[in-house]
């Protein structure tokens, strides 16, 4: 499924704030890949919005690779 999201018209705010939504399954949409590469971007923030059957998995990885810079935020309805 897909959403509609207003483009944005006027001035653009900077920040480096990466935001994956998606149903935490690992197999099909690999977030463990985008968790990982993290390690390499320490000056950005992953956050990942979204449920499902791997989210141990995927809280597993971020512990593992001590990464501070990546959130699990949970379900939203609230996409823009």
């Amino acid at each position: 499924h897909s959403c509609e999201i207003e483009l944005l018209n006027g001035i653009k705010k900077k920040n480096k704030t990466l935001i994956m939504i998606a149903r935490l399954d690992n197999e099909q949409k690999r977030f463990d890949l985008a968790i990982k590469a993290m390690k390499n971007l320490s000056d950005f923030n992953l956050k990942i919005y979204g449920s499902g059957r791997d989210k141990e998995l995927l809280e597993n990885i971020i512990l593992e690779n001590n990464l501070k810079n990546v959130e699990l935020c949970g379900v939203t309805n609230n996409v823009d």
